[in-house]
Order: C-alpha cells, then sequence, then structure tokens
C-alpha cells in the first residue's frame, strides 16, 4: 500500500487542510498495518491496490471522526467493534470503502476493522 496515496486520500475524505492534516498522517499508518493482516495476495495487485487504498483512507478518516466526536458510543472488544458516535457519514463511507474492496479481504481470522461488517 502507498501510505502517501491513502494520506492523500485521507485529508480529502476527512475535509483537513493542507496544515491540519500532517498531525494525523499517523492514523493512515495505523489503519494501513490494521488492515495488512486481512489482505489476499492479490489485494495489492495494480487492478486492486486503489480500491485496498480507498478502504484504508475510510478506516483513518472514521478514526478521524470518532476521536474528533468523543468516541463511540458503544464498544465491543471480542473480535473488535466500535459502533454510533460521529455524525459526518465515515461509518456509511467505511461500510461502502469495505464493501468495494471486500473481495481483497480475507474473511478468516485477523483483525477486525471498527465499524466495518
Amino acid at each position: 500500500m502507498d501510505l502517501d496515496e491513502i494520506y492523500t486520500l485521507f485529508v480529502q475524505l476527512s475535509g483537513l487542510n493542507s496544515e491540519e492534516g500532517p498531525a494525523w498522517k499517523h492514523l493512515c499508518q495505523s489503519a494501513a498495518a490494521r488492515l495488512a493482516p486481512r489482505l489476499r495476495d492479490e489485494a495489492l495487485q495494480e487492478e486492486n491496490r486503489g480500491r485496498v487504498e480507498f478502504l484504508a483512507a475510510a478506516y483513518a478518516a472514521r478514526l478521524y471522526d470518532l476521536i474528533q466526536s468523543g468516541g463511540p458510543d458503544e464498544v465491543k472488544l471480542g473480535d473488535v467493534s466500535l459502533s454510533g458516535g460521529g455524525g459526518s457519514g465515515s461509518g456509511a463511507l467505511l461500510a461502502m470503502a469495505y464493501a468495494l474492496a471486500a473481495d481483497c479481504l480475507t474473511a478468516g481470522p485477523g483483525p477486525g476493522l471498527a465499524g466495518c461488517p
């Protein structure tokens, strides 16, 4: 995954400006690291890479939104689940990005993505 591309997408999705964005770059790195163990071998092929990077950026944007809103309304630690909180539509965006890249992810054991089915 190209962290610079994930960061660029994250800044666009979260509505940050060029001065605010760098302070949140770590979220992009964390989202990519969280996603990496769930990737299928073919996920990083040229035709799939854009969808996977968009998913990582949407995940980072969701985390940003949760932080800005004070956190989720509910937290479940078994299989990691967050719900509620953040009213900017980042949860719907994350679900859409997940659906677009679902064929690039493993269904088996591995870290779940907060807010993803």
